[in-house]
């Protein structure tokens, strides 16, 4: 069946969605303490291997033995042997937490990761930094980074990377920025046109910004925590924070340009968002609910939202779009603070909002396998 990995502060923990809605239980659980009290973890999959990061550092799970009945996974160590002490399958990514490009990480936190070749891109507070990951059986080895311009000293970033081209996105609390990453051991931020950052770009509308060449352009769904989610969908790059989800349009992928922005009223200001796509619909998990928007529409506008037990008020949680082997109907698991949980694809089935009804923990990732 199909197995989701949810990465936390606690380490990563791996569950059959099939049997976890009658059992609650997990196939199976590894440490990793890349997890923070204040910033929970990212979890990225290539093949058998995952990569967790978070302000503890980065770690590579072996995840091949989860096709076995006695379901398990294992720490992958610098001599591809598998060891049980942390320094030995640990990588510290010095970027992590508040300010960017410094030595080692911090209790800030909120990281994420994207995967293009044998290439893994690890961003957060300090900046971006790149990793060769092309024999996946030993620790990554760290090529190069760079300054991203788009992280708040309170909160971390997201990163995608272009399906075909060598451009990674990077959002963060002060907008999105856009590098070439041609050269992994050299990343640089692309100059592109759009409104000039804002000291406080939170505080107002993006359209407010001076039209001119910069390396960060507004997003209007930035907060001062991040915490942003990303999703690529054809031409489409969508950024959800809290203030909103904002379409980015990417038909040319090193000059993205701003095509709409949307309040949901399930972010809250002092968390982020995560979001998911599927069929024309915008699924967004915040702290304060679960949200949908119709993107087919003109303009796209918010179609239902209903309260989701499982996010947390500060951090939100995550949210992924699957189909069910089972009925083929489509489903969407969330991660949080508060546990999992399953529920229809279809926005018109969900139960009426009710209000708040988040946990005070930090926000969790998910990747189905």
């Amino acid at each position: 069946g199909l197995i989701v990995l949810v990465a936390g502060g606690a380490g990563l923990a791996a569950f059959e969605l099939k049997t976890f809605l009658s059992t609650h239980k997990a196939l199976a659980r590894v440490p990793t303490s890349a997890g923070t009290r204040q910033g929970g973890a990212f979890v990225i999959t290539r093949g058998d291997y995952s990569y967790v990061v978070g302000g503890g550092g980065l770690f590579v799970v072996d995840v091949s033995g989860l096709d076995r009945p006695d379901a398990s996974m294992a720490l992958v160590s610098e001599s591809g042997r598998l060891h049980h002490v942390y320094g030995k399958h640990m990588v510290r990514t010095g970027i992590g937490g508040q300010g960017e490009l410094s030595t080692g990480p911090t209790d800030g936190g909120d990281e994420a990761a994207a995967i293009r070749g044998d290439v893994l891109f690890v961003v957060g507070g300090r900046g971006l930094a790149t990793f060769d990951i092309s024999d996946p059986t030993k620790l990554p080895t760290k090529l190069g980074g760079c300054l991203t311009g788009v992280a708040t000293r309170a909160g971390g970033a997201h990163c995608l990377a272009h399906a075909s081209e060598p451009v990674l996105y990077v959002v963060g609390g002060f907008g999105l920025a856009t590098i070439d990453v041609s050269d992994p051991s050299n990343p640089e931020p692309l100059v592109v046109d759009g409104p000039a950052p804002l000291q406080q770009p939170w505080m107002k509308d993006a359209s407010t910004g001076q039209s001119q060449k910069t390396t960060v352009l507004l997003t209007g769904a930035a907060t001062i925590r991040g915490n942003e989610g990303m999703e690529i969908v054809g031409d489409d790059l969508y950024l959800s924070g809290g203030e909103g989800v904002a379409c980015f349009d990417i038909s040319n992928p090193r000059n993205p340009v701003r095509r709409f922005h949307v309040k949901t009223g399930v972010e809250t200001r002092s968390g982020g968002a995560c979001i998911a796509h599927a069929e024309g619909v915008v699924y967004v998990i915040g702290g304060l609910g679960l949200a949908a928007i119709d993107v087919r529409a003109t303009p796209p506008r918010l179609v239902a939202k209903t309260s989701a037990v499982v996010v947390t008020r500060e951090g939100g949680g995550d949210v992924k779009y699957y189909v069910d082997p089972e009925d083929g109907a489509g489903k969407l698991v969330i991660a949080g603070g508060g546990g999992l949980r399953v529920l229809t694809a279809d926005h018109a089935a969900w139960a009426p909002y009710d209000g708040e009804r988040g946990v005070m923990q930090p926000g969790d990732c998910c990747t189905i396998l």
